[in-house]
């Protein structure tokens, strides 16, 4: 048998390092390494600011030239210390000061007639201790204000009869008016707040739908996805001159401020139904709660919502389409 010679020497050498091959030399060398990753592990770099461990050197000096942990945070809510990624959301939070009605726990103050009954208990009081001249004139002052208050409301609430030849389209453009998406106020009957808890997890659909794609709700109609694929859409709102028009904004900032408005919402609609004289069962109320903790804290039920919201624009752009063609 002819065998190369190459071969024999690779098995000799073979041979020579398993003959050589000591334990004790692979522990020494463990424990080198070993050594040498906790000399790493001292040489860490802590920034003198923030105390924080910084593995490089350049990493270092760039965190602590440019003051990285001194920068100020932009978008950051005084009383909550809570941060937000986007101005638009952070200034929605602001302005409807969302964390100090948590804390209140309290919905907006609701305008009730009580101060005029006050009044005209006061007056008739006057009226009784004061001379018949004096009460004649109360009752006219009474009367007058009474006559105020009566035509202001008339004023608020306006009727329109519409005949049957008359054309119902041409009445909408005459009255109805789109309301911009930043000012557009949510107004649930009690149907939707029970609805909210018995299902939870479909409250920020239900909300809006029946707040921006409700036929009876013409003047919130203010979203108008046109296309699917695209990034964009068009929301009637204030442009940068003041003027109130259709605009095209990034998806994902109408979807990010319909999200927290529904959350809102949904804080909410328990103590809206109390004001309403209805009664939540407590164990409806905890799974709300631990619906809303879910909402506000895990990113990954967030962009699920924010993709079905997408969804919602976009299955309703035809509904959209038809009311801004009746009102101008």
């Amino acid at each position: 048998m002819n065998i190369d010679k190459n071969y024999i020497l690779l098995l000799e050498s073979n041979i020579a390092k398993y003959k050589d091959f000591n334990v004790k030399n692979c522990m020494a060398e463990l424990e080198k390494i070993k050594t040498t990753k906790l000399t790493k592990l001292k040489k860490l770099k802590i920034c003198p600011y923030c105390d924080k461990k910084i593995s490089s050197y350049l990493n270092y000096k760039y965190h602590v030239n440019n003051l990285i942990c001194k920068k100020e945070v932009k978008n950051k809510c005084t009383t909550c210390q809570k941060v937000f990624s986007r101005k638009n959301n952070y200034e929605y939070h602001i302005s409807h000061s969302v964390c100090k009605n948590k804390i209140n726990n309290s919905p907006e103050p609701i305008c009730l007639p009580v101060a005029n009954t006050t009044n005209n208990t006061n007056n008739t009081d006057n009226s009784t201790t004061n001379n018949k001249d004096n009460s004649t004139t109360n009752n006219n002052t009474d009367n007058s204000t009474t006559n105020n208050s009566i035509t202001n409301n008339n004023q608020q609430n306006i009727i329109i009869a519409v005949s049957g030849k008359e054309d119902i389209e041409e009445v909408c453009k005459q009255v109805c008016k789109l309301i911009p998406f930043r000012y557009t106020k949510y107004k649930p009957s009690v149907q939707d707040l029970i609805g909210y808890f018995n299902n939870p997890n479909k409250a920020i659909q239900q909300i809006i739908i029946n707040e921006h794609f409700n036929p009876s709700k013409p003047e919130q109609m203010n979203i108008h996805n046109t296309n699917c694929r695209s990034n964009r859409m068009q929301v009637f709102d204030e442009d940068e001159n003041g003027l109130e028009r259709w605009i095209t904004r990034d998806k994902t900032d109408v979807c990010d401020d319909l999200y927290e408005k529904s959350v809102n919402e949904m804080f909410f609609a328990k103590t809206n139904l109390k004001v309403k004289g209805y009664h939540v069962d407590s164990k409806k109320e905890k799974t709300m709660n631990e619906k809303i903790s879910e909402l506000e804290t895990n990113k990954k039920v967030r962009k699920e919502y924010m993709d079905k919201i997408a969804d919602i624009t976009w299955d309703y752009r035809d509904v959209v389409h038809q009311n801004k063609k009746l009102i101008t």
